[in-house]
């Protein structure tokens, strides 16, 4: 099994939903933030490619990646290029949304739950083992996300929204358009479906992972 879609848009872009829809047309598994508290062993083999890549070092991928037919959200979008080199059949869709909307949307979902303002108390009802498989997650995220491709400047707005904005230009500019799908999650299934060449599912587009979804899932991690 091999990578087959690669996503190259931030968390809070809609990609919940467009994992859901990948598995659905049958890219599955699709790995995302979400998944690795379930398997938190697999955030140690994303530091080790942070590390590798800032040493100029090559990444073993198929460890990193193991069986995921498709990866979206973070870690994955900060390694697209990488990942795009290394499967070079794979295709790319890079989520988008309106820049204010997209830091909003984070502000008050994935950075309280893995960036610097997070409150480690929410953890305290888990045992212990559960508490530090948890944070191994967080410490992961906030290495390679919020300090790597945010370069610790989250808190700023303005700079904040210009990264957003210049990681989706490189995106954009280094992909010829048969590689790349530059998608909004209200688009829904036709362009999706268009780009990858399967056929619009008879049923309605996933909207999932809401701003409540979002804390809903956290409560229950």
């Amino acid at each position: 099994m091999t990578l087959e879609v690669i996503g190259a848009g931030f968390p809070r872009t809609g990609t919940m939903s467009l994992k859901t829809a990948l598995e659905r047309l049958d890219f599955a598994p699709c790995g995302h933030m979400s998944g690795l508290f379930r398997a938190p062993s697999r955030s140690d083999a994303w530091l080790d490619a942070w590390e590798r890549t800032l040493r100029g070092e090559s990444v073993d991928w198929p460890v990193v990646i193991r069986d995921d037919r498709a990866a979206v959200d973070a870690p994955v979008c900060v390694f697209w290029r990488e990942l795009a080199t290394a499967y070079p059949e794979a295709k790319v869709i890079l989520s988008v949304r309106d820049p204010e909307q997209w830091y909003e949307s984070a502000r008050q979902t994935v950075w309280l739950s893995s960036g610097t303002s997070i409150d480690l108390r929410q953890f305290e009802r888990y045992p212990l083992r559960m508490q530090r498989n948890i944070m191994r997650v967080v410490e992961m995220v906030r290495t390679i996300f919020w300090d790597g491709a945010l370069g610790g400047r989250f808190d700023d707005r303005e700079q904040a929204i210009a990264i957003y904005e210049a990681h989706n230009a490189v995106v954009r500019a280094a992909l010829p358009p048969e590689r790349l799908l530059v998608w909004d999650v209200a688009q829904g299934w036709q362009p999706l479906c268009d780009y990858l060449g399967v056929s619009v599912p008879d049923e309605p587009f996933p909207q999932v992972n809401d701003r409540e979804a979002f804390l809903a899932r956290l409560d229950r991690v």
